[in-house]
């Protein structure tokens, strides 16, 4: 039993969510930068706030021990709990309507300060001397005190360029401030302050952060390009993967990718799955082009895309086959689309040769007993499509029509499953019964051969005609085990026969045409007969006129090697065809059998009487022997005789029949 293969799901790629994170993670990089940069900035200028709070605190703490705290050449002020003037050393340039923090504790500055739970927060307040400050407001009350300073000197900076300073001689930038610090008592010293800034240091983190801008810049830049590359090839492969070569439309992939997700989604709406292909497309091809025969694909594509709406699917699967999705009314409304369909691509193919077969399948809405729509969770879009292509399978090779997809169908696909299925156990097991059918000399009613037919008698199905099975192994190349089959086992009973004492005849036996194809048939017979040690006068090897059409070279080459290996070769069929004469002129043909066609009908034609009289004449200036086959009547018989036809073969002598029975013709022929 073959494997089934799992298809694997198309799922869209979501290209923006892809920018989005790579956008995320650009300025996540970027703030990480200027994090460090700031951070940098920081670590140089917390120091040097450090010692100048700590000084401050040192004052305080002398004043609050009543020491003279003159001797530190610092201006100060005191006030109390109300703000209000306590004493005054210097003169009071605090920009009072201004509180910055600064917190000393910070990482490994703080270290020093044994026992203390937490260090403390000091409030700063910026000095109106200070440059820098000139234009701060009050908007960054209660900000650091070193985030406000690095924020202001780039700022600065920014109208007046660092290089100018640093070339002018001005290597350092004084910034003075006020730090409160609170006493015991509720008073509050407020000591004046002020920090050296390097300038070469400030201009190397400057151009540090610029660096850093302009390398994640060219990077961010670089990536972006790089993304839009990437978007640009996955669409172009995108559409490379569903666009149809030849038509330039949609293929495959497309309809499976589009077509079973909009039949579940809309499960309240009736739809209907066609497969159109084009029978003789190749022999087209063949006799113009395959450039010709393209165009004329494009040409159907287009004119089906324009009877379609724009939500309706329509590709180009394979060769000269399209899968066509559209939304219908009903399934009356679906043989109209298929009818219409049908016209449009005739009047494409119209002076080409080529017919149109069209098969279609609906997908019905499922509803409960109470009319509740239910979802079409099962829906597979490939096996509708395979039913559409059974409906299409069905329709006789010349007719351009269009077919429909019903239950009996499905009925014979799994029958056709079934058959292939048992067929291994039943050569195994010997179910396939050998029948034989007589051949009699009209003149004499002597018994002059017998072809052999096959029959299957299976325990689970019962007595099976021919017809019921072998078509089947025909169209799926399994044909070739029933020739071995048949041959093995004919050849088997003319050795038992013989060995019996009984008088045998030769008996046919039909290989295929398939069969004809493989080089070494004639040896693979000549294997066969041997191994039952059966003389090969008494096979003869049947073939159709058909099969000489196949490989011209290659059917005689094997019709020579088999009688050169002593078994008889005859036609079957003979008349059904149009090129009947023309083989018989180049095969080498021991026996040519009459189709039973000649023989219905008015039995008095005598039109018909005259082309089988010359056939045999024909037949017999070419050294060959004649079968009349289909025969059922006396006068048939007649005729045939005096016609000098060599054997007959039909229910007027006998039926097909088990080998048991056909022995009891050959004993009573004796």
């Amino acid at each position: 039993m073959s494997q089934k293969i799992k298809r694997v799901k198309l799922k869209r790629n979501r290209i923006w969510v892809t920018i989005l994170l790579f956008l995320l993670t650009e300025i996540v990089i970027v703030l990480f930068a200027l994090m460090m940069v700031g951070y940098s900035a920081v670590m140089m200028i917390k120091p040097l706030i450090y010692n100048e709070v700590e000084e401050a605190v040192k004052i305080s703490d002398d004043l609050s021990q009543g020491a003279d705290i003159s001797s530190y050449g610092r201006d100060h002020i005191v006030t109390d709990p109300a703000g209000e003037y306590i004493s005054i050393s210097g003169e009071d340039t605090r920009m009072t309507d201004i509180n910055l923090v600064y917190d000393s504790d910070y990482g490994f500055f703080s270290a020093d300060k044994e026992g203390a739970p937490s260090a403390p927060v000091y409030t700063i307040y910026p000095d109106r001397e200070a440059d820098i400050f000139a234009e701060v407001g009050d908007s960054v009350n209660g900000s650091n005190f070193e985030t406000v300073i690095i924020s202001d000197i780039v700022a600065v900076y920014n109208r007046t360029t660092l290089a100018n300073l640093i070339n002018g001689g001005k290597r350092t930038m004084y910034l003075p401030f006020w730090t409160a610090v609170p006493m015991d008592d509720g008073n509050t010293l407020y000591v004046k302050s002020g920090i050296d800034i390097d300038l070469s240091s400030v201009a190397e983190l400057m151009v540090l952060m610029r660096i850093a801008l302009i390398i994640f810049g060219v990077i961010f830049v670089f990536m972006l390009i790089n993304v839009i590359n990437s978007i640009v090839t996955y669409n172009r492969l995108t559409r490379l993967f569903f666009t149809d070569p030849v038509t330039g439309g949609r293929n495959w992939n497309w309809f499976l990718l589009k077509g079973e997700p909009l039949v579940r989604r809309h499960r309240g709406k009736t739809y209907a799955i066609f497969s159109i292909g084009l029978e003789k497309y190749l022999n087209y091809c063949l006799i113009n082009c395959n450039a010709k025969g393209e165009k004329v694909l494009c040409e159907i594509d287009m004119a089906v895309r324009q009877q379609i709406r724009r939500q309706d699917i329509c590709v180009h699967c394979n060769t000269s086959d399209f899968a066509v999705l559209v939304k219908v009314r009903d399934g009356a409304d679906a043989r109209t689309r298929s009818q219409s369909l049908l016209s449009t691509v005739e009047n494409v193919i119209a002076g080409t040769g080529m017919i149109t077969h069209i098969g279609e399948y609906t997908v019905d809405v499922l509803c409960t007993e109470r009319g509740r729509v239910l979802p079409r969770n099962n829906f597979d879009i490939e096996a509708a499509y395979n039913n559409a292509r059974t409906a299409r399978a069905s329709i006789p090779a010349g007719t351009a029509r269009a077919a429909l997809f019903d239950e009996e169908m499905v009925e014979q696909r799994r029958w056709e499953n079934t058959v292939l299925e048992h067929l291994s156990s039943a050569i195994d097991n010997s179910e396939f019964i050998v029948y034989y059918q007589p051949k009699y000399d009209p003149k004499t009613d002597t018994l002059m051969g017998a072809e052999a037919l096959i029959r299957w008698q299976s325990p689970e199905f019962g007595f099976l005609s021919p017809y019921k099975f072998i078509p089947i192994l025909e169209e799926n190349n399994r044909i070739t085990e029933i020739d071995h089959y048949m041959l093995s086992h004919v050849a088997a009973d003319q050795r038992r026969w013989l060995d019996m004492g009984l008088k045998c005849v030769p008996v046919s036996v039909n290989i295929s045409r398939i069969h004809f194809a493989e080089p070494d048939l004639p040896e693979q017979i000549r294997d066969i007969v041997d191994a039952c040690g059966t003389p090969h006068e008494l096979i003869e090897i049947e073939l159709t006129e058909s099969a000489f059409f196949d490989d011209k070279q290659a059917m005689l080459n094997a019709i020579s090697r088999l009688k050169g290996y002593g078994f008889m070769v005859s036609m079957d069929d003979f008349g059904s065809g149009y090129s009947s004469l023309n083989s018989l002129k180049e095969m080498p043909l021991d026996v040519l059998k009459l189709d039973a066609g000649f023989f219905r009908g008015d039995t008095s034609d005598e039109r018909g009487k005259i082309v089988v009289e010359e056939a045999i004449k024909l037949a017999k200036s070419l050294n060959m022997r004649t079968v009349a086959e289909g025969i059922e009547e006396k006068g048939q018989v007649e005729f045939l005789a005096a016609a000098d036809c060599d054997m007959i073969q039909g229910y007027f002598y006998a039926k097909p029949m088990p080998g048991s029975e056909y022995e009891k013709k050959m004993n009573n022929a004796e």
